[in-house]
């Protein structure tokens, strides 16, 4: 511990890297204040991260009081939040904030690792301006502050704690260390089976990599993968232990492994949304595109290099703001015709042949020391990032599951491109700088068109819904919202129940109102996990005395409405058991949007 705090004290002290940290802590403030409260969604998704950490700090129980498909760690973490601090919105918000700014110091510690301060600082900024607040679709909750899925974010923490750790180990040696990786391994595994893996596959790629280098006897390496293993046992153990409290064994056994009990659903991997994601709807089509940006990314790179190769470094200082402006132009020139959503795509073939090159590198039998250890550890990174990747690997973007999952790669190649390409030209006696400019310029300018971006879509957050400190900015779908909420809270009375269809119980959280039946969300996945069947057994055992449905579309599954391409059983019960008491209804809004809300009252012939 006292090496790490006198090489963390080393840091601090280098002016560059001061002067790196407080830009990026400027940029951090500027960042929170400019998307002050509009990053939750009204309607998809994030109800529920709200309401089961506030359920359970009720007193409810995962896996049987509320039924859930990912791993038990984030909501117990946000149910303690709530019992500590308060149920509310701004309680999560302000956790979120800071989990941010630690998982941009790790992306600021591993860069360094392997580059200079400058490197460091521009891919931390470049991760802060593009993955951490902004948005890209229609809906909220891809970012770091109010996650559509707190496994996602607590992931990705979790994932970049086991590298850090990871990198203590090459540096210090020692079982204390492996022992740590390896339990951030195992938190890792309680959140999703994604982040699991990457990290997995990356911790063993370097650990390999690192240990075969240095000839660590075999005795002595047993020892450590023990230690290893034993840090990552610990956690899923632990949390068995903590639901067999309340669980049966197979209960509690599939409440640890989380979606690792879906991935192999046959329905659920076929189905629209998980093929849109992987890029294989129109797999030619997604090759197409991976091809033509791949095309464009040479149009701008391979002159950067010719540059770089040919302009002599004494002219460099004079053209330093030329070169800038012909990469951010390089850019920006079609920026509005080009597909944002697309500009990752060709990144699966970037971080595969920077993992070529840093192995060929690796052979070199001059290669050791310090210069080994950095490309080991790079060549780790990159493991990573190519692994997070693979829910998407046709269809990489920056927006919806890419603001976590395709962050690490972007890093990686920020990385690569601000650091290793213009030290290759530097070992040859050329100009890496003059490249370096060129880059910093392309990277400015996709910053840019992605705040932009975000900018377009925050401006439509004009409508407030909530109150103190639950209260966020949303768009035209407030107005509904806000209509519903209010009659809510004349119809309904203190102790009934409420379920909101096909989607929306952050309605039943703003509203203080809670779900009877363990099934707090109707969209298709739910319905393939749970089974339709079993949600109306849930019914008809707990049935609701009120029940909102809303004009929730499925478009990203191919469907319409709830009960008319699918849900058909949960609609049947409740056209037999309820009957309207009320209407919100906007005539304004576009199909889209949430243009109504139906309020459905228990009649007195329903079964108790």
């Amino acid at each position: 511990m006292r090496r790490m705090a006198r090489g963390v004290s080393s840091a601090i002290s280098n002016p560059a890297d001061r002067l790196g940290l407080a830009l990026l802590a400027v940029a951090f403030v500027a960042l929170t204040s400019w998307s002050w409260k509009k990053w939750p969604d009204v309607l998809v998704d994030f109800g529920r991260e709200l309401y089961v950490p506030w359920q359970l700090a009720s007193g409810q129980t995962l896996y049987s009081d509320i039924a859930y498909f990912n791993g038990p760690l984030s909501p117990w973490l946000n149910s303690v939040l709530f019992r500590v601090f308060g149920v509310s919105l701004t309680t999560l918000v302000v956790a979120n904030l800071l989990l941010l700014l630690l998982v941009a110091a790790m992306v600021y510690a591993l860069v360094r690792q392997v580059g200079r301060p400058l490197a460091a600082a521009v891919a931390t900024l470049f991760f802060l301006t593009v993955f951490s607040v902004g948005q890209y679709v229609p809906q909220g909750n891809y970012n770091f502050v109010t996650p559509y899925s707190h496994e996602m974010t607590h992931g990705t923490f979790l994932s970049l704690a086991a590298l850090v750790l990871l990198v203590v180990h090459v540096r210090r040696g020692g079982g204390g260390s492996a022992f740590a990786c390896g339990l951030a391994l195992g938190l890792t595994f309680l959140t999703k089976a994604e982040f699991f893996l990457a990290a997995g596959i990356a911790v063993l790629c370097g650990l390999a990599l690192h240990h075969g280098f240095s000839r660590t006897p075999i005795r002595s390496a047993g020892r450590l993968a023990a230690a290893v293993a034993a840090g990552l046992a610990l956690p899923p153990a632990l949390a068995f232990f903590a639901l067999l409290r309340h669980l049966p064994a197979g209960d509690a056994l599939r409440g640890v492994s989380g979606s690792w009990a879906h991935l192999f659903i046959e329905e659920l991997r076929a189905s629209e949304l998980y093929q849109n994601i992987l890029g294989v709807v129109d797999t030619g089509e997604s090759l197409r595109i991976i091809g033509e940006w791949s095309f464009y990314y040479a149009l701008v790179l391979i002159p950067a290099v010719l540059i770089g190769w040919w302009l002599p470094r004494s002219r460099q200082p004079f053209v330093a703001a030329p070169l800038f402006l012909l990469g951010a132009a390089g850019v920006l020139v079609n920026w509005k015709t080009a597909s944002q959503d697309t500009l990752g795509q060709p990144m699966p073939v970037v971080i595969l042949a920077i993992l070529v090159v840093l192995f060929v590198m690796l052979q070199r039998p001059d290669d050791s020391g310090e210069n080994r250890t950095r490309r080991v550890l790079m060549l780790t990174f990159a493991v990573f990032g190519l692994a997070m990747l693979a829910k998407m690997l046709l269809y990489v973007r920056f927006s919806h599951y890419g603001f976590a999952l395709a962050m690490p790669s972007a890093i990686v190649l920020t990385v690569a491109l601000v650091e290793g390409v213009p030290a290759v030209l530097d070992s040859r006696g050329k100009n890496g700088p003059a490249f370096r400019m060129v880059v910093l310029g392309v990277l400015a300018a996709v910053m840019g068109v992605h705040l932009y971006a975000s900018n377009s879509w925050f401006r439509l957050r004009t409508v407030e819904v909530g109150q103190g400190s639950d209260a966020f900015l949303t768009d035209a779908r407030g107005r509904v919202a806000n209509d519903l909420l209010t009659t809510l809270g004349q119809v309904v009375t203190p102790g009934q129940t409420l379920v909101v269809l096909p989607e929306g119980v952050i309605f039943n959280y703003l509203s203080r109102t809670p779900n009877p039946t363990p099934f707090i969300n109707f969209m298709p996945p739910e319905l393939i996990i749970f089974g339709e069947d079993t949600i109306v057994a849930g019914f008809e055992a707990n049935p609701p005395d009120w029940i909102v449905l809303t004009d929730r579309h499925a478009p990203e599954y191919g469907l319409d409405l709830l009960g008319t391409d699918y849900g058909l059983k949960i609609i049947g019960w409740v056209q037999r058991n309820y009957s309207l008491e009320a209407e919100v209804v906007d005539q304004a809004a576009q199909r889209d949007q949430l243009r109504y809300a139906y309020i459905l009252r228990r009649t007195e012939s329903a079964d108790p």
